[in-house]
């Protein structure tokens, strides 16, 4: 029973991560093995199932859309940038079918624009990856109630 789960979980998972840190990406194998445990052994995703990832044009969205594509399942990346998703569409794309939404979710149009789009979907989503974010470097004690 363990071999069965080191040849099913951890040995793609370790190529991943190799091929990840041969580019140059030593941080990689943390979210690679954080990703696997949360989708996979957690929630149980399975290949022909969508999930959705929000802020997957870049970082630790895209390494996670990788993996995911790679294990053959639907993958649909949001991001704010059309360009950037566009670079990570074409990027992905040998690894299998992606699509991508565009929305910058501080805007509540965009918002509502990309739950409108999930809840039409023509596969249902039962999994998100939330990896979206923003680097603004502020003092603790500078912060506002507007930077929530």
């Amino acid at each position: 029973m363990i071999r069965s789960a080191i040849f099913r979980y951890v040995a793609p998972l370790l190529l991943a991560c190799l091929a990840a840190a041969s580019a140059g990406a030593a941080s990689l194998p943390e979210t690679f093995f954080t990703v696997w445990q949360n989708v996979f052994m957690i929630a149980g995703l399975r290949a022909g199932e969508t999930l959705l990832v929000q802020g997957g044009s870049s970082g630790i969205g895209f390494a996670t859309a990788k993996l995911l594509l790679q294990q053959g399942i639907r993958t649909v990346i949001v991001g704010r940038a059309q360009d950037k998703l566009d670079a990570a569409k074409d990027a992905l794309a040998a690894l299998g079918p992606v699509d991508t939404l565009q929305a910058n979710l501080y805007l509540p149009d965009h918002v509502r624009r990309l739950a409108e789009s999930v809840t039409d979907a023509a596969h249902p989503f039962r999994y998100l990856v939330n990896a979206a974010g923003t680097f603004k470097p502020t003092p603790f004690l500078e912060h506002g109630a507007s930077d929530y």
